[in-house]
This record gives structure tokens, sequence and C-alpha cells, in this order.
């Protein structure tokens, strides 16, 4: 499979910098993962109340799929390495 580029559920809260998040998305396994991102690289979902988490979008690469998953490389970003991922299909957005 060719890699290609997709959106990916996540929630999202605030970094430091203003210029990034941090994003929590779920893995294959139901453990939360957690990785700065750039502010370009998310959709954030309309806000439901005064908590600062939010629902959103991520923008990775899907790079495969066995069985029900999906391996998913999210971009190094804001000083992080880069890193590949098993997720839940479910977890794209389409």
């Amino acid at each position: 499979m060719k890699a290609k580029q997709v959106m990916m559920r996540c929630t999202v809260r605030p970094s430091v910098f203003d210029r990034e998040y941090i994003v929590s998305v779920r893995a294959i396994d139901g453990k939360a993962i957690e990785f700065v991102a750039d502010r370009e690289s998310v959709d954030l979902f309309p806000a439901s109340g005064r908590s600062p988490i939010r629902e959103g979008r991520v923008r990775v690469w899907d790079i495969g799929k066995p069985n029900e998953h999906s391996l998913i490389l999210v971009p190094a970003s804001g000083g992080s390495d880069g890193m590949i991922l098993n997720v839940p299909n479910d977890q794209l957005a389409s």
C-alpha cells in the first residue's frame, strides 16, 4: 500500500506554545498515546462547555492496513520524533 495522508480522530488540549497542540489518540491496545502536533495539522470540533480538552482530527500518514487496524505514521513536530502507531480502523476519519 502506498502511504496516504488521512485525518485521524483525536482529543486535543492546549500546549505550552501557541503554535502547537497536545494530541491524544487511541492505540490498538486501547492505550492513549499523546504527541505534539502543529496547529496547522489539527482540525478542532466545536467546543462543548468550558473544558480545554476538545475533540478533533489530526493529519497523519496511513502506511498500511493489516487486519482490523491501520499503521499510522505521526510526523515529527514540536521537537518530538515521528512514530508509527497501530490504531483501530474506526479511528480514521472518513
